[in-house]
């Protein structure tokens, strides 16, 4: 007999989070990142001539831009 996987329960799993298939954890949804609370996914600010990264979770400038540090 096969058991079936249940996801975390949805009281867990904060809002822009989706839990994952295979364990207990969740992840933030592309476009937020964790934040310093424990249980909370916060929407990445994207500042101008920036684009979301591949990870979905921090910003990269754009081409021809840099991050300039004040």
């Amino acid at each position: 007999m096969i058991a079936a996987l249940t996801p975390t329960t949805a009281q867990s799993v904060p809002a822009n989070a989706t839990a994952l298939c295979f364990s207990d954890g969740w992840q933030c949804s592309r476009g937020y990142k964790k934040g310093l609370a424990a249980n909370a996914c916060l929407k990445v600010v994207i500042p101008e001539n920036a684009a979301l990264d591949i990870t979905g979770a921090n910003w990269t400038c754009k081409r021809g831009f840099r991050i300039l540090m004040k």
